[in-house]
């Protein structure tokens, strides 16, 4: 059997540069595949996911966070040289999205799904990066806490079902459903927003 978690570390220190097309969709391919996990995440909620992570407010290693994008279970990589080839698209994914949202935040674009007419579709993006908080949801207290910070969050926390999204918005339903229909193109914004929240207040 692979191990993951070493294949990360010798991922993790690599050349800060985004995923072309073509690597994207053999990323795509391989979690649509049969040797990824049956409950495990399709590209999109992955890449909400990994924005997650790094926009956490305390640093969350990839022995913690890398198990999560399999659900239950563990993929079953043809060879080392598969599993180098995938989990360091991801590593390198998580480290373009850091240093984008960081430094160049031109540079971020959610990878979403969309609709035939080309629309996007943010709602598993955004359940990706829930999943990210709920790693380490007390460190992200501070800003469910604060006003500014969850009207921040608010395009993303729109798609979001359960406690969480509740704590976000009270609101009456009606605003709450005006709010998630003009939500998709304010969550590039959005992500890129929080993660200065916690530079900002010395997270």
């Amino acid at each position: 059997m692979v191990n993951v978690s070493k294949v990360a570390r010798n991922c993790e220190d690599g050349m800060i540069q985004d995923l072309t097309d073509e690597e994207i969709e053999r990323l795509d391919q391989f979690l649509m595949s049969d040797r990824s996990t049956e409950n495990g995440m399709q590209l999109s909620d992955l890449d909400g996911f990994l924005t997650g992570i790094v926009s956490s407010p305390s640093p969350l290693l990839p022995s913690k966070w890398l198990p999560r994008i399999w659900g239950e279970g563990s993929p079953e990589f043809a060879s080392t040289d598969e599993a180098q080839d995938i989990i360091g698209l991801i590593m390198r994914r998580y480290n373009f999205l850091n240093f984008a949202l960081g430094s160049l935040p031109d540079a971020f674009e959610p990878i979403f799904l969309e609709n035939p007419e080309g629309d996007p579709i943010a709602m598993d993006w955004a359940e990706g990066y829930l999943d990210a908080v709920k790693l380490d949801q007390a460190a992200w207290g501070p800003l469910f806490e604060s006003n500014r910070g969850k009207k921040l969050l608010e395009p993303i926390a729109s798609f979001w079902d359960g406690p969480l999204g509740r704590e976000v918005f009270n609101l009456p339903l009606n605003e709450q459903i005006r709010i998630f229909k003009k939500a998709a193109p304010k969550v590039r914004k959005a992500a890129i927003l929080v993660f200065r929240f916690w530079r900002q207040t010395g997270n």
